[in-house]
């Protein structure tokens, strides 16, 4: 895929006419003319990139850089369990994290004729003198010729190639036992190079599909020089080139060539590393800020993935009254659904936590939703509250006083208390009396002159605590003041006692179809309360 648009991807596992047979589906992005770098152990980077244009054909480059400075990487030579195993069955067998075709073999039995040792035993030797790639005891790489017939003592793992591509840093294809003009043509290709530092690089060059054209033998050199091979040789290509990486779920990152797809060969190079543990990634996002309706219903379908397949569980974590469910599906995803009822959303603004937790810990996920409550006759207050206490859900009554305890229906809504009972002036948490409340209007320009230092138009605003009791006279408010402000979402901080001050509280509370200002008080009564 090169050019922008909708792909589709048919999976077809089908095992019977009404079964299903299980799959995983990766879908993975090359670019064109640029790489694409990503680390999948430590010390491991895999780089791929499809040229458009190299050496006169479309190309596929597939490599993976290798720092030997990490202490968990390690590169070992693997073997089959039995004749001959595909790269992928030998990397994933051995527990490696990926994975490239070895040396070369005899495709039509089970020998190799190429230099294998393995954890210091020779498996098999060259049938020529060929270059080698091998690591020693200390696990320092290293390329050198190795005579037909010979061990190679100082190699701990070692297998053979053919021919050596790069020395010093110079593109050189050495004459070796072996070479002719089909093989050394354009052909999918394996290389092994050793940095000037003394790291590694694996490459795999797809050819013979629309993948790639191939490269041949002096292309192969010049590009392992421009990758920063110090010293390269090439490994066995065509039908067995194939690179395969273990993680996250085991798949084969370039195009194999061989008409049965992965081809099984005699000896591999494993590579080893600690992994990287990555925290579960959120496929979903709920937005910023959502609203729902009081009594509708607002719903959220969430997905996580993990790296390594771990499936995680989910957990809701809110403080709504409302119906609140979480449907963990075990695959994943979830599905939330909140149904808010009063007083959710009021006066703040609800945050729910989803939590999805695997192995490795938990990651979470913030919820902003804003309930809009129902106020069909705009007197300031949620018809579910009115009709909760026996309220008119159609009549303005946020003046009247239904319990006739001094205290207005809206100012009871505010606060939190019940209209129909007379608990206001009663209740312990209210602290004093709240004795009636009237309305007393006030130039804004009262409180907000000293404030800010500017005159504003003339505009009346209620003064909801005349005739709070300030006992103390302490020039603060009194604790029926202090409630009612908290009531409608006010922070309050107290002066000290014998600093005079003019307090103002401005606040606004829910705004419904009309809005209801909880106050902007002037100090009509001198207690220092507005």
């Amino acid at each position: 895929v090169d050019q922008p648009g909708t792909y589709y991807v048919a999976v077809d596992t089908w095992e019977s006419a009404s079964r299903a047979g299980p799959y995983a589906v990766m879908i993975d992005f090359v670019p064109v003319d640029a790489w694409r770098a990503t680390t999948i152990a430590r010390g491991v980077t895999l780089r791929r990139r499809i040229d458009s244009n190299l050496y006169g054909g479309r190309q596929t480059e597939t490599v993976l850089d290798l720092d030997l400075t990490e202490p968990s990487l390690s590169l070992r030579v693997l073997e089959p369990s039995t004749c001959l195993d595909t790269t992928s069955e030998m990397g994933r067998a051995a527990g490696a994290v990926a994975a490239v075709n070895g040396g070369f073999f005899d495709t039509g039995g089970c020998e190799s004729v190429s230099l294998v040792v393995i954890d210091g035993e020779l498996i098999a030797t060259n049938v020529a003198t060929r270059s080698a790639f091998g690591i020693d005891e200390h696990g320092d790489p290293m390329i050198d010729l190795v005579a037909a017939g010979e061990d190679w003592p100082e190699a701990d793992h070692a297998v053979g190639g053919l021919p050596r591509l790069v020395a010093g840093g110079l593109a050189a294809v050495q004459t070796e036992s072996g070479l002719n003009a089909s093989f050394a043509g354009r052909n999918p290709r394996t290389a092994v190079g050793i940095t000037e530092q003394g790291n590694v690089m694996l490459a795999a060059f797809d050819g013979r599909t629309t993948a790639g054209a191939g490269l041949s033998l002096d292309e192969l050199a010049e590009r392992m020089v421009e990758h920063g091979a110090f010293e390269a040789v090439n490994l066995d290509g065509g039908g067995s080139t194939e690179m395969w990486i273990g993680e996250p779920m085991g798949w084969i990152a370039n195009h194999p060539s061989d008409a049965s797809g992965e081809r099984r060969v005699f000896s591999a190079i494993g590579v080893f590393a600690d992994p990287i543990e990555r925290d579960p990634v959120w496929l979903t996002e709920p937005g910023p800020i959502m609203s729902v309706r009081e009594g509708e219903t607002w719903s959220y379908a969430a997905a996580i993935a993990d790296a390594k397949g771990r499936i995680a569980t989910f957990e809701l974590v809110h403080y709504l009254d409302g119906r609140v469910q979480l449907e963990d599906h075990g695959d994943g995803t979830a599905l939330i659904s909140v149904t808010p009822i009063w007083p959710d959303g009021y006066p703040e603004q609800p945050l729910l936590s989803l939590e999805a937790t695997t192995e490795l810990g938990t990651v979470a996920q913030s919820i902003n939703l804003t309930v809009v409550l129902t106020d069909d006759d705009n007197d300031g207050m949620a018809d579910s509250w009115e009709s909760q206490h026996g309220l008119s859900v159609g009549l303005d009554d946020a003046d009247a006083d239904l319990d006739g305890d001094g205290a207005s229906n809206f100012v009871e809504f505010v606060v939190g208390t019940n209209p129909a009972v007379s608990d206001l002036a009663s209740s312990e948490d209210m602290g004093e009396d709240v004795g009636s409340i009237e309305r007393d209007a006030v130039e804004a320009s009262d409180w907000t002159a000293d404030s800010i230092g500017q005159d504003r138009e003339s505009e009346p605003w209620d003064d909801a605590f005349e005739q709070s009791a300030d006992v103390d006279e302490n020039q603060s408010l009194s604790a029926s003041e202090v409630a009612l402000a908290q009531g409608c979402g006010c922070s309050i901080s107290r002066p000290l006692a014998d600093v005079s001050i003019l307090w103002a509280i401005g606040f606004l509370v829910w705004t419904g179809r009309r809005q209801r200002p909880c106050s902007k008080l002037g100090d009509s009564e001198g207690d220092a309360g507005s």
